[in-house]
């Protein structure tokens, strides 16, 4: 995806591979363990590119075969300037965002939903196609497909995968993953209640904890009696 680098050797730092009492540091380390596991494919991030020349000269040394290295685009702050780091997600919270994984399942993010978002911000399968199952992806990724360029993370778009992977559910299963948010917000919840109301929230819902604001009054019992009244007299 980025083509032959070519580095001269009189551009490549001198870099410390042991300490004084025989400890290897990271960039010897990670060669040697990656030829102990057999690894075939190391797949980092783009920071990395500026160490790729020494990592290929300790590999060539001991005589190793060097594996397929790929280096991913970065994720830049939603603005486009610099990039996207852990301290980051402090402000990302506060819109109900996240760059955690813990934080994007507690927010209600599908997985499915989640994996769509992030592989179409280095990856594309064509120029039309964003909807992608996970037995999509693993037909269809290729690593020949992927973008080198910077991209910015756009939380719109989580919002808007997250709502198609939700109403591609079967009703079922939408209930199933729901129902944990509305018994966390103190509703007791009737399973066969939850099925028959699926169908009225889930065009509504963008995450799954949406369903409290959109269905958890169905399950208040003053006002389900009061409803259950209504009709009996109609």
């Amino acid at each position: 995806m980025r083509g032959a680098i070519v580095v001269d050797n009189c551009s490549i730092d001198d870099y410390v591979l042991v300490k004084s009492d025989g400890m290897a540091l990271y960039h010897l380390a990670a060669m040697v363990d990656d030829h102990l596991m057999n690894i075939s494919h190391v797949i980092r991030g783009s920071e990395w590119l500026s160490t790729f020349p020494l990592h290929g000269h300790i590999l060539r040394a001991f005589g190793w075969d060097m594996p397929k290295f790929y280096h991913l685009s970065l994720f830049l702050k939603p603005s486009g300037k610099g990039k996207m780091s852990k301290r980051d997600t402090a402000d990302a919270i506060k819109d109900g965002h996240s760059i955690f994984v813990k934080d994007l399942q507690d927010l209600g993010y599908t997985p499915e939903g989640v994996v769509n978002w992030i592989v179409l911000m280095g990856w594309s399968y064509d120029d039309h196609t964003e909807f992608f199952t996970l037995p999509d992806l693993v037909q269809k990724f290729s690593l020949n497909h992927l973008n080198p360029s910077p991209a910015a993370i756009n939380f719109t778009k989580l919002d808007h995968f997250s709502g198609l992977h939700i109403r591609n559910l079967p009703p079922q299963e939408l209930a199933q993953r729901v129902k944990p948010f509305l018994t966390n917000a103190g509703y007791v919840v009737d399973g066969a209640r939850l099925l028959q109301i699926i169908p009225i929230i889930r065009e509504r819902l963008t995450t799954l904890d949406d369903a409290i604001p959109f269905g958890g009054f169905f399950f208040v019992r003053k006002l389900f009696q009061i409803l259950s009244s209504w009709s009996l007299r109609g």
